[in-house]
């Protein structure tokens, strides 16, 4: 990082980064990957916000494509990202098939670094719960497993996945672990950490562990009333105490899911997706974030509007990211 007053200049990718550019209380942040320069940003005093960017990295290998023309369809929907004794992994959400065959959360990995060559592992299998559950009469089951979040405690790494009858709220959030990441076989199932049903007021899928105050906790959350957050107990499988409500569009159609919450410098940032998923091009999602000193909340937006809507006022939210040419926010 470089601070206001030092003389330094940056170059990379055609841009160009100096002095001139930085006010009193900015700093510079650079990213480096295998000691190129793949990202830099200006970050400011006041709003913390990145106003340069970078380049994205050229990923190589097995990333995921869709093409109907060639009847390709190896998407990698809702990315979870993850390293583990030197090497990335990728799990995203699974290949819809059908009730009787649902794919299971694939797995992608790379051995070099975060470019590739990324090479496909394969599926988790699609554990007998899923099977078994109490899915509605006449909705149509699960035919795929959603939104895999991942992390690591104490050397075990922590999968948590959802299972939902898409447009209901009749979903659980289950979790599986293991110690050795690179072999299929080797996760075990807990079964449901948290599950939602008609007359609640949350869904339970999208569940993202986070680390805050000695505590693991699990937020999540698709329309209804939005984002909720959970403590996790010891073993990491189940939720306990209060469900706290994090934001609320309070829109007729609340369209705010995917909750994700990281630490930084003392506050917790809450980011979210609003909006239509699932449309292909036509989808209109992006990314907004809003931020607060516990991670209970309230959370507030950079102009500090709360991201929880109540009393007929509709939420905050500042948009990070939003669409650009093909590339769905």
């Amino acid at each position: 990082d470089y601070s206001y007053g030092e003389d330094f200049s940056v170059s990379f990718e055609g841009s160009y980064i100096g002095p001139d550019q930085l006010e009193e209380g900015d700093i510079l942040s650079l990213q480096l990957i295998d000691n190129e320069i793949e990202d830099a940003s200006i970050i400011t005093e006041e709003t913390e916000e990145k106003s340069v960017s970078g380049t994205k990295l050229n990923m190589t290998g097995d990333v995921g494509d869709f093409n109907p023309s060639e009847n390709i369809d190896d998407p990698t929907h809702d990315p979870a990202l993850i390293e583990h004794d030197g090497t990335y992994y990728v799990f995203s959400t699974g290949i819809s098939r059908s009730e009787e065959d649902p794919g299971g959360i694939y797995v992608r990995k790379s051995e070099e670094n975060l470019g590739g060559e990324w090479e496909s592992m394969g599926e988790i299998e699609v554990p007998d719960w899923v099977m078994n559950y109490d899915w509605l009469e006449n909705e149509g089951n699960p035919t795929h497993l959603w939104a895999p979040a991942v992390t690591e405690k104490d050397g075990t790494v922590y999968l948590y996945y959802a299972a939902s009858q898409f447009g209901t709220n009749q979903s659980a959030i289950g979790v599986a672990s293991t110690d050795d990441p690179s072999s299929l076989e080797s996760w075990e199932d807990h079964g449901t950490v948290v599950e939602s049903e008609e007359g609640d007021d949350y869904n339970a899928i999208d569940g993202s562990p986070v680390y805050a105050d000695g505590q693991w906790w699990l937020t999540f959350g698709s329309h209804w009333e939005g984002v909720k957050l959970q403590a996790l107990n010891d073993n990491m499988t189940e939720v306990e105490g209060e469900m706290h409500w994090l934001q609320d569009r309070n829109y007729e159609i609340n369209a705010v899911e995917a909750p994700n919450i990281i630490e930084r410098d003392g506050y917790y940032y809450l980011f979210t997706s609003w909006d239509t998923c699932c449309a292909g091009t036509d989808s209109t999602y992006k990314i907004a974030v809003g931020r607060s000193d516990s991670i209970t909340g309230p959370y507030e937006d950079r102009d500090g509007t709360p991201l929880k809507g109540e009393n007929d006022i509709q939420n905050g939210g500042t948009i990070i990211l939003d669409t650009e040419d093909n590339q769905i926010g």
